[in-house]
């Protein structure tokens, strides 16, 4: 996805301001803007995201992120989760600020999401949890993570990827190298 305005663009949603839920997605192409990038939602404001991943690269200026660019908070007092059980390895690349691994620029909650250093080539995200591919090829990588019934992983293979879907390319190890 390369986006045709300054701002708002993602993988699957450039800009979410509503109370959505997205979940069980998997995205794998490339993501390219200026402000607002993600893998999945380049802006996000109150849209809840849980049980997704995103493989591709993501290429922008200020407020780029593996999974969201930028999460906006509510203007409420109360700490809402907006991100979890969810994952970014793709390459995440940006000249500005607010760059990292998972998500750019955050000011909400993110419970049991990762994102790779090694892969993404960030060492920071404004939210999430640094892990390693290694950790990531075990079931045991994924804290609180429905291996029953969401999830499916084939360890020292492939990363978590969702069981209603086909197992995609880039969750193997294989092509990690």
């Amino acid at each position: 996805v390369i986006g045709t305005t300054e701002s708002y663009v993602g993988g699957l949603v450039g800009y979410s301001n509503s109370s959505y839920k997205i979940n069980k997605v998997s995205v794998a192409g490339n993501t390219e803007g200026i402000i607002d990038v993600g893998g999945l939602i380049g802006y996000n404001h109150l849209t809840t995201i849980e049980n997704s991943y995103a493989t591709g690269n993501v290429n922008g200026k200020n407020r780029v992120g593996g999974l969201v660019g930028y999460i906006v908070e509510d203007g409420t007092s109360y700490y809402r989760v907006l991100v979890e059980n969810s994952y970014a390895i793709g390459e995440v690349t940006g000249t500005g600020s607010d760059i990292g691994g998972l998500v750019g620029s955050n000011s909400e909650g993110i419970e049991n999401a990762y994102w790779v250093p090694e892969t993404t080539k960030q060492p920071f995200s404004n939210g999430g949890t640094a892990n390693t591919i290694q950790k990531m090829l075990k079931q045991s990588g994924y804290t609180d993570w429905d291996f029953d019934d969401i999830w499916e992983i084939q360890e020292g293979t492939t990363l978590a990827y969702l069981k209603e879907l086909p197992m995609p390319s880039s969750v193997e190890i294989a092509n990690m190298e």
